[in-house]
């Protein structure tokens, strides 16, 4: 479940997952996580208003006697780092919610999947004897497999039965097994003989041997044939089956696995005087008969790292999970960072904080202006002055010169200035100052270059 999933990178938060379990969730939490992001470098702490306040107490008793007026900035954190410094906190607080809401998608899934499989694998045997013959019956005086056993010259058969356990992973098998030859009749009748002692088999198999003596096996039958007055060429037939007899522990892929009863027979039809190999042509072959197999399948599951597609591009959980979380972290130091600035330019004088903010529509003049021609209205605030130059489509004029600096506006018959609250020494001006003369002939210069 999604709870079982969110943070398992790196702690498991039991209530994380029902929350971005919806999209409607999750976008309450990009937005808190936002909010709380613009708080930590937006919000002043106790401590700078605290400061705050003690400065304008000190401003206010200054022996001027103006009344207090709020530095420019002090309602609007931000814009003491101007349009650049606020576009570049806007820039890092949209990459900071894109990066959440790639981190909802990555967070909501497990970093790797857990498949279902089945692992096929295959018992394979190999039946194979020889017997040592005399005579010219057979080449080199060897039976081998699938000739006729003839008992007047190859009495003595060496049988063997190879046992493999393959699968297209590792695999492997212990145990041991042994062979048997059972001797029985057509009504039903059957008697086991031992042929072999166990063996053992290691790794991917092994090898169970065992001899059948046929002059005993017939030496046996006509025993039973004098005790229950049958005679061999009455209608009974008589088989002699060679069994394995296997007990076996596997191993496929590492992972224990129960293997199937594997004893594939090797039967001959007994004569008087021969074993026959029974093969039952045409739906059988010698090959397929000393070649038997029994296929099976073990399950087991596997696991892979989960996919995703985010914007077209192919990737996995774990990688887009660390991606998100150093994408936030540098976001969130240069937002700190960004976020001393602020607070820093706060507490600098208003004059570099007006200069900071309306840097764009302010111009520098030389020396000191004289407001004697004309009237002269004082604003109370530089945003109020900001927007008259707005209205009236001038630049707003600064006196770095002047005692105290000033900033003005004018037209043909009026003067507004605003007068910084402080009286810090005098700034460098704008990196878009001009040489302009403020003399009171120039008037109608500031009024072109305002125009």
């Amino acid at each position: 479940s999604p709870s079982d999933i969110v943070g398992r990178l790196v702690l498991h938060v039991p209530s994380v997952g029902k929350l971005v379990s919806t999209r409607t969730g999750r976008d309450a939490g990009l937005a808190l996580v936002g909010l709380s992001m613009v708080g930590v470098v937006g919000v002043p702490t106790v401590s700078d208003r605290r400061r705050r306040r003690e400065r304008r107490r000190r401003e206010s008793s200054g022996g001027s006697g103006a009344a207090w007026r709020a530095p420019v900035g002090a309602q609007t954190s931000w814009g003491v780092l101007g349009v650049p410094g606020q576009v570049t906190a806007a820039l890092f607080i949209i990459v900071a919610l894109l990066a959440l809401l790639v981190g909802a998608d990555a967070f909501t899934h497990a970093p790797t999947s857990r498949l279902t499989t089945s692992t096929p694998y295959q018992q394979r045997g190999v039946w194979s004897y020889t017997a040592p013959a005399s005579g010219t019956v057979y080449p080199g005086q060897l039976a081998t497999t699938g000739d006729p056993l003839y008992e007047a010259v190859a009495p003595v058969a060496h049988v063997a039965f190879s046992y493999s356990l393959s699968a297209t992973v590792p695999a492997a098998v212990s145990g041991t097994g042994y062979l048997t030859a059972v001797v029985g009749a057509s009504d039903g009748w059957s008697h086991t003989i031992s042929v072999g002692g166990p063996s053992t088999l290691t790794s991917s198999g092994g090898v169970l041997r065992g001899v059948v003596n046929l002059l005993s096996v017939n030496q046996y039958l006509a025993g039973i044939v004098a005790q229950t007055r049958q005679s061999l060429g009455s209608a009974l037939t008589y088989t002699l089956t060679l069994v394995p007899h296997l007990d076996l522990r596997g191993t496929v892929a590492l992972a224990p696995v129960t293997l199937g009863t594997f004893a594939p027979p090797l039967v001959f039809d007994l004569y008087p005087n021969e074993a026959q190999l029974v093969v039952n042509a045409p739906t059988s072959s010698e090959y397929l008969v000393t070649h038997p197999s029994l296929s099976g399948s073990v399950a087991g599951f596997t696991t892979h790292a989960t996919p995703l597609v985010i914007l077209g591009h192919h990737t996995t959980v774990t990688p887009l999970r660390r991606l998100v979380l150093w994408i936030l972290g540098v976001d969130l130091v240069l937002l700190l960072a960004l976020g001393v600035a602020v607070r820093r330019a706060r507490r600098g004088p208003e004059i570099s904080q007006i200069l900071s903010r309306y840097g764009d529509v302010v111009l520098s003049v030389k020396g000191s202006p004289s407001f004697d021609e004309g009237g002269v209205t004082d604003l109370a605030s530089m945003e109020d002055l900001v927007r008259l130059a707005e209205l009236q489509g001038r630049l707003v004029l600064f006196a770095p010169e002047s005692h105290p600096p000033v900033f003005f506006v004018r037209d043909l018959a009026m003067s507004y200035r605003y007068v910084p609250f402080d009286n810090h020494a005098p700034v460098a001006s704008p990196a878009r100052d001009s040489a302009v003369d403020s003399s009171p002939s120039s008037h109608p210069v500031g009024a072109e270059g305002a125009s």
